[in-house]
């Protein structure tokens, strides 16, 4: 039975736990201290997931932007009985705390489209970059990807006339013209920062850059790292996505 503490988020009620008991009644208002105490044993080296859900109020105060939600190895300071101040993040005192958005935001998951990744030296082939939304929310503002240089056995060209790329013959529409790439010293940095496009709910945009062999008998990685943050999204989890590729001898 492992002990730990949450106080019922601002502008929510208590509504359920799994894997744990909870102190807390089924509708606990706002600033209710919930005492949760595992129901599993927990083996040494492993984990165990604790889901504590509450349901937001119908109504909610105007400019609300989040929800704040703090666990603790002991109650928080400035509890009166099982009455406590709602968490706010950042809290020093928590062990973890986050904010989860009032409104719906977007989430950037990058994928690769390519043919072999086979290479020999001199031989280039098309890659495809796609960034895909996938909570169906459209992107506002800012959106930024970073491609490394992971080693000298190959090169990567991006040219932003380009409207299609190529995979094993097929002709795939790219969007090459909507993104300003910036080259620094370890890599190509894609941003909308011109263009100010949008990446719509469930869409996608897609970038096509030219892989070239360079050297025998080495590998290289084809990596798209999104910003966090990128279109007002918040999850990052799923921001980075790796294509390895490699020249024969």
């Amino acid at each position: 039975g492992y002990v730990v503490y949450e106080v019922v988020p601002s502008n929510t009620t208590f509504t359920s736990v799994a894997n744990a008991t909870s102190s807390c009644a089924v509708g606990s208002a706002a600033g209710t201290l919930c005492t949760l105490t595992t129901t599993s044993a927990i083996a040494a080296g492993s984990s165990l997931v604790v889901a504590y859900t509450v349901t937001v109020n119908a109504t909610i105060p105007a400019g609300t932007t989040g929800f704040a939600n703090a666990i603790y190895t002991t109650p928080p300071i400035g509890c009166s009985g099982s009455t406590c101040p709602a968490p706010v993040c950042p809290d020093a005192a928590a062990a973890a705390c986050i904010t989860t958005p009032s409104a719906p935001v977007p989430d950037l998951k990058p994928t690769i489209t390519f043919g072999g990744t086979s290479y020999t030296v001199g031989v280039s082939r098309d890659v495809i970059l796609n960034i895909n939304e996938i909570l169906n929310v459209a992107t506002t503002g800012l959106v930024r990807f970073f491609v490394p240089y992971s080693s000298s056995n190959f090169t990567y060209d991006f040219d932003a006339t380009r409207t299609t790329g190529t995979i094993n013959g097929v002709y795939h529409p790219v969007n090459n013209g909507d993104w300003l790439m910036t080259p620094t010293a370890g890599g190509m940095l894609f941003s909308n920062s011109a263009s100010n496009i949008v990446i719509p709910a469930g869409g996608r945009s897609r970038v096509v850059i030219t892989a070239t062999a360079t050297q025998p008998g080495g590998t290289a990685n084809v990596t798209i790292n999104v910003a966090h943050g990128s279109g007002g999204e918040a999850e990052m989890r799923d921001n980075a996505v790796t294509l390895t590729l490699s020249v024969q001898r």
